[in-house]
């Protein structure tokens, strides 16, 4: 069985505003921790240009999600 929320977050309907940058900041997180494998998320914002507090908001609701899973 396949999580919704990975639907959700690859999803391409049409949204705006803070939803789609989230989304789009969602995806870009997913995809360097599918390159990467285990990161921080000091290391994970720099890579992609993020401030430490959204990439904690955005990593936080992928642990929620089921989607992302924190090694401490």
């Amino acid at each position: 069985m396949v999580n919704q929320s990975i639907f959700d977050i690859f999803s391409e309907e049409t949204i705006s505003g803070v939803a789609f940058k989230n989304k789009s900041l969602k995806r870009a997180i997913i995809n360097h921790l599918d390159q990467t494998g285990d990161t921080t998320i000091t290391d994970l914002a720099l890579a992609l240009n993020i401030s430490v507090p959204k990439t904690t908001s955005l990593i936080n609701e992928l642990i929620g999600d089921g989607l992302v899973k924190d090694h401490g």
